[in-house]
């Protein structure tokens, strides 16, 4: 018995074609000479259409029904058309040979019917019988065989035996195996249908169904023609019965027969079971190997080999068991293994070549089982055929070019390149670059699916099943859609051979449908680019009257002149190994340095240089000369360009109507133009204004897709000193490619430069870079202006020089009137440096008096917009940073609603700035001004804040606002510990008087950013970490100061379990004040308070902490 793999059954959707006459059905019934072996169950009370026999047990004999109907005719304009149900009683017949034969028949004379409606009617006398007999298959038995062979669709020509194989006087014409494979024909009901339809080159094309009413268990059906015509009139459908027959059937009826004239039938489509393919010989395109299948052999499996070489080409072929056609909903897929044995082919031109292909008439396979089995006969093939490359061997040619993915067109040559009627389509080196083809099992996959437009994709891969050492995919596109049936798997090992290969398998070979495969990630290996020379259009078109410099090691190169490039670009390509490909698990990322001779590219857009997929860059013709070439085109391509600013150059405009921009994304177009692409924004160089100089430059290029649809794109080029810095990263929306096979470089423009040289430049996949940190350069704010519509009654008042500005009215503000003054650039606090604003304020006729009437701070914000007419045209949401709400008089402190805690100095978490509302904010501090209730009248202030990254992820906050006869000062010193931090960048410093403040005019003055050293601020400002707002205590604590004894600094922490008014004093053994580390509102929770005791002598002290009503006291020991 075969081993045989079990697989499951996928239901395919019936399809019934549309008629145009009316129907006639079918009325007179009786047996036939053919056979009488059951008796006729009709009586006059029978509905037309509708007949049967059977006496409880099978026939003994044949049993045979005939419907006579009135003579109709087929003609080019109309099939004549019959159709029904028929139904098995009991049981089906079984596994048993040719257990139903049916024929659609014309007979001149047809006959008489005697004894109509009884159980003895039976047809007699008249002529022989012209037509087409049906013999549908049941479970594993044999097929039908006869005069001719064996088939499943009969020529009946002028017989007396309509339902005989050998006295039909015709032959088969059709061979449909059953669907699923090996499926029984079961008790149940069957719908079945015949149509016979004239052609214009005068043949008849049959079409025939009989499938189970449940679509699935059972199929049988088809499309043929007969080339003889042997008749396009009808007057009869029989049906028989065989003999022989042991299972419990005991009746066959039919229900609803009519005839008809109209359109053809559809056929359903076959229900669709995956399989191993079982059916393997060689093919007249070489035998020289043996067959190795056997019996035993599982199905799936087949193999080929003696030991040694084949001394000439050694083929080897699947046959399906059924045609499978791929449609626009599934793909047909043929997946399996293949394994060499000994060693593989080596480098050898053309080592392997297999096709994937559909015969008409797919042949016989003659000996199987055997080491001579062979396919024999059959029709041309049509499908593709893929020939990957093994080593350093050439690509196959043929004709058409060469190629690893062709397309064969109604030839016999399943495995030429020459006399597949076809062309290459596809080109698709191996990867890793020359890698061969070794001894081992490698994994293999094709599909192919009918597109929308009338192409077929194909897709496939040949990979070594540890997936690095040898990989061969890719996806193509067939515009002439050759055939979308498919009926064999074939394999070919090419003559000439000189290795060890002694054999050759095949594992698993299965056919499926459903969505088409998807491709292994190809293999990569990180590689220095090796492959330069100029590029433009099919020619050294791009050389600027420079010549090319081949560098000393892999991943280097330039180009050098005597004079300037001027506007012709001097544009040379690196070919990356192999495609490579960026993943959304691995970013593609390109590095290395490049070198301006003489002077830096300082003109407009004096360089360019990107990442890309060039679809026809050619060949590399006269590498490490100084005339190194590509031969393709520049165009088209895909990818990102870059055009960095230098100076204060105008900015370069793109594409598609997107605009300027300092990098943009290419479609299809040129690489080096930026109308062949769209902007993908504005990053100014830093310093501002920089300019691009002579000298050494890091730079990088990464790209990741992100899983929408987009891609991020990082960057930077940056000089070795730091004085000229470009980088960011943004998001291609439209993903123009995930591909890449390139970087290219160009410069044209300044007088002075004679050479660039690109070095190390090297490609990898992995995690996207971070982009260097640009140089910071100390500014005075310029950008000032109302912000959030918030003008409360005034106007601007535009300062005279950066850094100065302004807001004023005749009368105090109405409502709040806000300015938001913009960086140069994002500011970044580091643990070495602090983030430090710095400036003057003066408010003119009064004041700041009014309950929480001054709000400050420092902030970053992307919804800001643009500075129009002294108003930003954004949002004043969405801003992440520190508000300050300086104390004046005895006003109650600020309740920071959204969390119901009050404070003076506050994180606002993706709000409005000016808000404290947000539930996400957190207070960090209560600190009231000094000294205790002094107002904040009208005059001059002082103001700095300052920022600092803590070694803990924390972030130090240092504030100071003070008048110049130091009679109000509001100061702080905290630790921002909140889990998030705010935020650790910064973009603005706004400002905002409202309601209760009487001032009439607010000027800002010598407003700066720099960074460097924390602000001073004057020795009462004690340090103190902000509490956990999440952690409320139970009770009331002072803890014991650590470390302890301490010298000179030393921490002091307490715990309040409700809001209180606190003073924090420290005590000489006398009882003498010496330090107020605390006074004021604090919150509920956990709080630190840093004492530093450098002024004071060794010896013990006292801290006193009062909340409300409680009152604490502790001993602290300063050791020197």
């Amino acid at each position: 018995m075969k081993k045989q793999r079990v697989l499951s059954v996928i239901l395919i959707t019936l399809l019934v074609g549309a008629s145009v006459y009316a129907q006639a059905l079918v009325d007179d019934w009786g047996a036939t000479d053919r056979g009488s072996g059951w008796p006729i169950l009709n009586t006059a009370e029978t509905p037309a259409g509708d007949a049967g026999m059977g006496d409880g047990a099978p026939p003994a004999t044949w049993a045979t029904i005939f419907g006579g109907f009135d003579e109709v005719e087929a003609t080019a304009e109309q099939a004549v058309i019959v159709r029904g149900q028929l139904e098995y009683v009991g049981e089906g017949p079984g596994s048993h040979y040719c257990p139903l034969r049916y024929a659609l028949t014309y007979r001149p004379d047809p006959g008489t019917l005697n004894h109509q409606h009884t159980d003895s009617a039976m047809w007699a006398g008249g002529s022989g019988h012209s037509g087409y007999q049906f013999t549908p298959v049941s479970g594993n038995a044999d097929m039908s065989n006869g005069a001719g062979g064996a088939g499943t669709v009969w020529m009946v020509n002028n017989a007396g035996g309509w339902n005989s194989t050998w006295g039909n006087n015709g032959y088969p014409f059709a061979v449909n195996p059953q669907a699923p494979r090996l499926a029984e024909i079961v008790a149940g009901v069957y719908d079945f249908g015949i149509s016979v339809h004239l052609l214009e080159d005068g043949s008849n094309e049959i079409r025939y169904y009989l499938v189970h009413e449940d679509g699935v268990s059972y199929w049988f059906g088809g499309i043929a023609n007969d080339t003889l015509q042997v008749t396009t009139k009808f007057n009869g459908i029989g049906f028989g019965i065989g003999d022989g027959i042991t299972t419990a059937m005991s009746q066959f009826n039919l229900m609803g027969i009519t005839v008809e004239t109209g359109d053809p039938i559809d056929v359903p489509a076959a229900p669709f079971e995956p399989f191993y393919v079982s059916d393997w010989g060689a093919t007249e395109r070489g035998s020289g190997w043996p067959i190795l299948n056997t019996e035993d052999t599982w199905d799936g499996d087949a193999g080929m080999g003696d030991g040694a070489p084949p001394a000439t080409w050694a083929t080897i072929r699947g046959g399906f068991w059924m045609d499978v056609e791929a449609t626009t909903e599934e793909a047909i897929i043929v997946t399996g293994q293949l394994e060499y044995v000994g060693e593989g082919p080596g480098s050898h031109y053309c080592p392997i070549r297999y096709a994937l292909t559909y015969q008409p008439d797919k042949g016989t396979l003659n000996h199987q089982y055997t080491d001579s089995a062979m396919w024999a006969g059959g029709s041309g093939h049509s499908g593709y055929q893929f020939t990957p490359v093994s080593g350093n061997a050439d690509m196959s040619n043929g004709a058409g070019g060469a190629g690893t993915v062709w397309m064969v067109n109604n030839a016999g040559g399943w495995n030429s390149t020459w006399g597949n009627n076809g062309y290459p389509f596809a080109v698709n080196p191996q990867v890793p670059r020359l890698a061969e083809i070794v001894a081992g099992v490698y994994d293999f996959a094709i599909s192919v699916q009918p597109l929308a437009d009338g192409s077929n994709e194909i897709r496939y891969y040949l990979v070594h099943e540890d997936g690095v050492s040898y990989w061969f995919g890719g996806i193509a596109n067939d515009t002439l859609q050759v055939t979308t049936k498919f009926n064999s798997i074939a394999f070919g090992i090419g003559d000439g051979i000189t290795t060890a290969m002694s054999q050759f398998n095949l594992l698993e070979v299965r056919v499926d449908r459903g969505d088409p495969i998807d491709l292994p990630d190809r293999p990569f290996t990180a590689h220095y680019v090796g492959n330069w020379g100029f590029i433009g259009n099919a020619g050294p078109t791009r050389t600027g009257g420079w010549h090319f410099v081949p560098g000393d090691f892999t991943g280097n190169a330039g180009v050098a002149g005597d004079a300037p490039v001027g506007s012709n670009w001097a544009a040379i390509r690196g070919g990356f190994d192999d495609e490579v490909y960026a993943t959304e698990e691995n970013a593609i990322l390109v590095t290395g340095q490049i070198e301006f001779l003489g002077a830096g590219p300082s003109s407009w857009s004096a360089l360019r240089y990107g990442v890309f997929n060039h679809t026809n860059p050619g060949e590399l013709v006269n590498a490490d000369t100084d005339s190194a070439l590509w031969t393709g085109t520049e165009s088209p391509a895909q990818g990102y360009m870059f055009t960095p600013h230098s100076g204060t150059n105008d900015q370069v405009g793109w594409g598609f109507e997107s605009g300027a921009g300092t990098q943009g994304a290419t479609v299809d177009g040129n690489w080096i133009s930026s109308w062949s692409a769209f902007t993908l924004g504005v990053i100014d160089q830093k310093p501002p204004r920089a300019e691009f100089s002579a000298g050494l430059y890091d730079w990088a290029i990464s790209v990741q897709p992100q899983g929408d649809g987009t891609n991020e794109v990082r960057f930077y080029m940056v000089k070795e000193d730091n004085s000229y810095w470009y980088g960011g990263i943004v998001t291609d929306t439209a993903g123009v490619t995930t591909k890449f096979n390139g970087v290219c470089f160009a410069v044209q423009g300044a007088a002075d430069m004679r050479a660039f040289n690109v070095i190390d430049v090297h490609v990898d996949r992995g995690v996207p870079f971070d982009i260097p940190e640009a140089p910071f350069t100390p500014h005075y704010v310029g950008n000032w202006g109302f912000i959030g519509g918030r003008m409360g009654g005034w106007e601007f008042a535009e300062g005279d020089f950066a850094g100065n500005a302004g807001m004023k009215g005749d009368t105090p503000p109405a409502d709040w009137a806000a300015l938001r003054g913009e960086f140069d650039d994002v500011v970044k606090p580091s643990t070495d440096e602090a983030l430090r604003i710095t400036g003057q304020m003066e408010f003119v006729d009064g004041g700041f008096v009014g309950w929480s009437s001054l709000r400050m701070g420092v902030f970053y914000s992307e919804t800001a917009g643009d500075l129009v007419d002294d108003a930003w045209t954004g949002a004043e949401t969405n801003n992440f940073g520190y508000l300050f709400l300086p104390h004046s008089g005895t006003n109650e402190l600020t309740n920071w609603q959204g969390i119901g805690q009050l404070g003076t100095v506050g994180a606002v978490v993706d709000r409005p700035w000016i808000s404290t509302n947000g539930a996400n904010d957190y207070v960090i501090g209560t600190d009231l001004q000094h000294p205790e209730g002094a107002e904040a009248g009208a005059g001059l202030y002082d103001f700095a804040f300052s920022f600092a990254l803590l070694e803990d992820g924390n972030t130090e906050v240092r504030y100071l606002i003070t008048n110049a006869d130091d009679s109000y000062t509001f100061a702080g010193w905290l630790t921002d510990v909140h889990d998030p931090i705010v935020t650790h960048e910064f973009n603005s410093f706004n400002i905002a008087l409202g309601n209760g403040a009487t001032a009439t005019e607010l000027k800002l003055m010598d407003v700066y950013v720099d960074r460097g050293d924390p602000i001073e601020l004057p020795e009462w400002v004690t340090s103190i970490d902000a509490p956990d707002a999440q952690a409320i205590p139970a009770e009331f604590a002072l803890n014991q100061n650590y470390p302890n004894p301490f010298n000179p600094a030393t921490t002091i922490e307490f715990a309040l379990p409700q809001h209180s008014e606190v003073s924090l004093v420290i005590y000489d053994a006398l009882g003498r004040v010496v330090a107020e580390l605390a006074k004021g509102q604090f919150n509920a929770g956990y709080h630190k308070v840093n004492f530093d005791a450098a002024n004071l002598p060794s010896g013990v002290y006292l801290y006193k902490l009062k909340a409300g009503d409680q009152v604490s006291v502790r001993k602290l020991m300063l050791m020197k």
